[in-house]
């Protein structure tokens, strides 16, 4: 019996190693950090001249851009209801001559910071697609298409449960 237990964690082990190793999108990437109790990579603490995914993505809307990071949160400023809803809007209009309905109410939104869910896979999963994701290799960090396949940067932590899923809002010049 104790046999079969060393190869069965031989052989998970290697699993899980061989899928936190692929090449993937960003949206996959970040529900397989949730999924195996790891966080993506910050690029302040870990170099590495690879490329790989970090906790950032952007949502440009017709108003201004929404920031996405995934991050260690205390603040229990949470998002409004509305605010998936409106970041759906993405995927069916994100053109200047057809704002949303929702647009004038967060052009008073500038510059605010709120919390809209725990990180974890469900909640990752549920994310409309971002319009751009932040790569880092070596020392520096760029926006690319989140449907590039990268290394998913995942890193392990001790405590999951205090990482957010934060929104940021950034009105355009009118």
């Amino acid at each position: 019996m104790p046999c079969k237990i060393v190869v069965f964690f031989l052989i998970t082990g290697t699993t899980v190693g061989l899928v936190l190793s692929l090449k993937t999108t960003w949206i996959t990437a970040m529900e397989t950090c949730a999924r195996f109790g790891l966080v993506p990579s910050v690029p302040d603490k870990n170099y590495t001249p690879k490329e790989h995914w970090i906790g950032t993505a952007t949502y440009k809307m017709s108003w201004g851009i929404v920031t996405l990071q995934i991050e260690e949160t205390e603040d229990e400023k949470y998002c409004f209801e509305f605010v998936l809803p409106f970041l759906n809007e993405t995927i069916w209009s994100n053109r200047n001559d057809c704002p949303s309905p929702l647009s004038g109410i967060l052009r008073g939104t500038n510059g605010h910071k709120c919390t809209f869910a725990d990180f974890n896979n469900i909640s990752i999963k549920n994310l409309p697609p971002p319009t751009h994701c932040m790569m880092h290799q070596g020392n520096s960090s760029r926006y690319v298409s989140c449907e590039e396949k990268i290394d998913d940067g995942c890193q392990q932590i001790g405590n999951i449960s205090r990482f957010g899923i934060t929104l940021s809002f950034r009105n355009r010049a009118v």
